[in-house]
C-alpha cells in the first residue's frame, strides 16, 4: 500500500521469516555461528532459546539458507504440539517427499532409520529443527526424540537435533538429565542493543529496495523506538511498519518523532507484551 510512496520493492517490516532480511547483530551472529557449528560438525543436540520476538526463527532460516542443500537435509517442525507418532511422521514426510507414511510407531521408526541412513550414504547430514519447543507439555516427547540420537551408521550420528524456544525451554530440558547431557551447543538470544536499532531499520529498508534507506526515519526516532521495544525485533517491525503507513497517509518524505510517538500509542510496548506471556 505504501511501497510506491517510499520507493520500496516490498514491505520491509513484515513478519514473514524471509532470511534475506536477516540482520547480523552481535547476538544474532553468535547464535548463527553456534548453530552452524552444531550442524557442520554433526553434533547431536543444540539448543537456541530467547525471549519472544527476539528473532530465533529468523536465525534458523538464515542457518538453513547458509547450509548447502547437497550436504544437508533439513526438516523443520514448526508446531511441536503433537504426539510421538505424529512428530515422527512430520520428520519422515519431507524426507520421503510424500504425505503417506506408516501409522504405527514401530514402522515409522524403522522407516525413519532407513531413510536417515540413505541420506548419510548420499553424503547428506540430517538436521531436524523443532521450533516453539517450549510449548511441549509432555516432556516425555523430548526423551522420544533423544532416542533418535542413538541411531548411528559407520560410527556416525544420523542426525542433529536443534530445539528452539522461549527461555523456559531450558528449564524443561534441565529436568531431563539424559537429554541435558546430549546438548553440545546452546545459546540464548538476547534483544538487540540500542546501538543496533538504527542499523537494523536501515538494513531492512535497503533490502526492501529503498534508495534512501538512511533518510526515511529521522535520527531522533530511534531512541524512542528502542525505549518502547527494548530491542525486540518483532516490536520494532510493528512500530516501523505502522510509521511508514502513517507517513504515507500524511504525505511526508521522512518519519519524524511526531509520527513515531503517535504510532507507539497503538503498539504494545515490551513491558505490556511481556505481561501477556
Amino acid at each position: 500500500m505504501y511501497e510506491t510512496h517510499w520507493s520500496l520493492r516490498e514491505k520491509p517490516f513484515e513478519h514473514t521469516q524471509d532470511s534475506k532480511f536477516f540482520y547480523a547483530s552481535s547476538e544474532h551472529s553468535e547464535a548463527l555461528s553456534r548453530l552452524t557449528y552444531a550442524a557442520t560438525e554433526r553434533k547431536p543436540l543444540a539448543l537456541l532459546s530467547g525471549e519472544y520476538g527476539t528473532g530465533k526463527t529468523m536465525v534458523c532460516r538464515a542457518l538453513v539458507g547458509d547450509l548447502p542443500p547437497e550436504r544437508f537435509k533439513v526438516i523443520h517442525i514448526p508446531n511441536p504440539l503433537l504426539s510421538v507418532v505424529e512428530i515422527l511422521a512430520e520428520i519422515l514426510r519431507p524426507i520421503l517427499e510424500t504425505v503417506s507414511v506408516p501409522s504405527g510407531k514401530g514402522e515409522l521408526l524403522r522407516l525413519l532409520k532407513e531413510v536417515l541412513i540413505r541420506n548419510v550414504n548420499l553424503g547428506k547430514h540430517n538436521l531436524v529443527i523443532v521450533d516453539e519447543a517450549h510449548l511441549v507439555e509432555d516432556i516425555s516427547l523430548f526423551d522420544e526424540l533423544r532416542m533418535l540420537l542413538n541411531y548411528q551408521h559407520k560410527q556416525q550420528l544420523l542426525l542433529t537435533l536443534i530445539f528452539v524456544g522461549q527461555s523456559d525451554l531450558r528449564d524443561k530440558i534441565n529436568r531431563l538429565p539424559a537429554m541435558r547431557q546430549r546438548i553440545a551447543i546452546q545459546c540464548h538470544l538476547k534483544p538487540m542493543s540500542q546501538a543496533d536499532i538504527d542499523d537494523y531499520v536501515i538494513h531492512r529498508l535497503k533490502v526492501a529496495g529503498s534508495p534512501n534507506a538512511a533518510g526515511i526515519f529521522e535520527p531522533q526516532t530511534f531512541a524512542a523506538i528502542y525505549a518502547h521495544s527494548r530491542g525486540i525485533p518483532r516490536i520494532i517491525n510493528n512500530v516501523c511498519d505502522l510509521a511508514l503507513l502513517a507517513g504515507f497517509q500524511g504525505g511526508v518524505r521522512a518519519i519524524g518523532l511526531d509520527i513515531v510517538s503517535d504510532v507507539l500509542k497503538e503498539v504494545p510496548s515490551y513491558e505490556e507484551a511481556s505481561s501477556s506471556f
